[in-house]
């Protein structure tokens, strides 16, 4: 993650939820635009997707088939906890 002046450079991690470490560079405006134009690069030679193949799609994969987590949270069945 980069802006005009400092940037994050994240260490590498499981592909799971939690707790990410990484580096803080602050004021350093160089070499966030190093990785700013790195960036730029990356998505000037990227190509507009024409049709979507919704079976590749892990959302759409989740919205259709959701994971039963076993927790009733339908709302006529809450406890009003908040009135």
């Amino acid at each position: 993650m980069a802006d005009s002046k400092s940037y994050i450079l994240s260490r590498p991690h499981a592909l799971k939820v939690g707790e990410r470490t990484g580096e803080l560079h602050e004021n350093e405006p160089e070499e966030a635009a190093k990785i700013r134009d790195k960036f730029d690069k990356l998505l000037a030679g990227a190509k507009p997707v024409k049709k979507i193949d919704w079976k590749q799609d892990s959302l759409w994969k989740a919205l259709r088939r959701p994971i039963d987590w076993k927790v009733d949270t339908h709302a006529s069945r809450l406890d009003e906890e908040f009135a």
